[in-house]
């Protein structure tokens, strides 16, 4: 019935989470010793904890838990592989090996790079961009900040982002890193919140801090590429209170001392039917126009083309 309604909806963010009860209000299904559960959702974030702590019992005694009786014999699956390595977690898709990643062909190539996010999107600059991979290639180095938002937003919706637009003037200024990757998440964590104002306040932050960013860059020579995965904080324009990740085309802007261009990129190309207009192109052209800029092949490997 579940897999009916999903098959109903446009937007899977509008289901709500549900409890299926007999007619005296009790769960008709809970978890108990010796049931599999299925965790279907390709998310890393929630999901990968939350199957963590019915998984592994350590993870459990350090959240402070406390069951009413151990899930023994519990068996779980997964949509894709978390990478937990417990016995009891099956993976029904293994992840495709990406041999030439972005980040690993511009460490064969010998060239440095830094990775500059908060602590919650480490894995976006870092494991992400080598192919899913755990661990650090050659030549890379990782910064991270550990700032820690509060639990309302509206108290400190620019928080975090002083801090990352240092740490990569820092980079740029060194002279040392021919590749500097940096995420801005506040805009993101923030619009989750649906506080439109808040949303205003850090999409302002992050604009000048890019700004500050692109001058210097332009002016020490560089090229400056600015885009996103997906949309969100668009949502929140039609009514206030909307909030969720969207597949609306993102923003592209390549910025050199000599020229500036500006386009759309889809998300996911396998999210638009070709020939789509504004969504000709997607995440994968963007490995591609770096490897450009940097003077070096793209490898056969890579479906994407340079943007540039």
């Amino acid at each position: 019935r579940l897999l009916h309604n999903l098959n109903q909806v446009s937007d899977v963010a509008n289901l709500v989470p549900t409890t299926i009860v007999d007619s005296t209000g009790t769960p008709i299904g809970p978890i108990r010793a010796g049931d599999a559960v299925l965790v279907a959702t390709t998310s890393v974030d929630h999901a990968a904890q939350l199957t963590r702590a019915l998984a592994d019992h350590h993870t459990l005694a350090w959240l402070g838990l406390i069951r009413q009786e151990p899930f023994l014999g519990l068996k779980l699956w997964t949509l894709i592989d978390y990478q937990f390595d417990l016995p009891d977690v099956h993976p029904i898709f293994r992840p495709v090996e990406i041999p030439d990643s972005l980040g690993r062909i511009v460490a064969d190539h010998g060239l440095a790079q830094a990775r500059i996010s908060s602590f919650n999107r480490a894995a976006h600059i870092g494991d992400f961009l080598n192919g899913s991979r755990r661990g650090q290639v050659d030549h890379e180095d990782r910064f991270i900040t550990h700032y820690q938002p509060p639990t309302s937003v509206a108290n400190d919706p620019t928080g975090g982002v002083r801090q990352l637009e240092q740490l990569t003037l820092l980079r740029i200024h060194s002279g040392s890193y021919p590749l500097i990757v940096v995420n801005f998440d506040a805009v993101d964590r923030v619009a989750d919140s649906g506080n439109f104002d808040a949303t205003i306040s850090a999409a302002s932050a992050v604009d000048h801090a890019l700004n500050t960013i692109a001058e210097t860059t332009l002016a020490s020579g560089g090229a400056l590429i600015i885009t996103a995965d997906h949309g969100n904080a668009e949502s929140l324009l039609p009514s206030r209170g909307a909030h969720h990740h969207t597949a609306s085309g993102v923003p592209w802007i390549v910025a050199t001392a000599a020229n500036r261009r500006t386009t759309r990129v889809a998300p996911n190309r396998l999210a638009f039917p070709a020939g789509l207009p504004d969504h000709q192109h997607s995440l994968a052209d963007i490995a591609p126009t770096i490897l450009g800029l940097l003077g070096i092949a793209k490898p056969s490997t890579m479906t994407g083309k340079s943007l540039v």
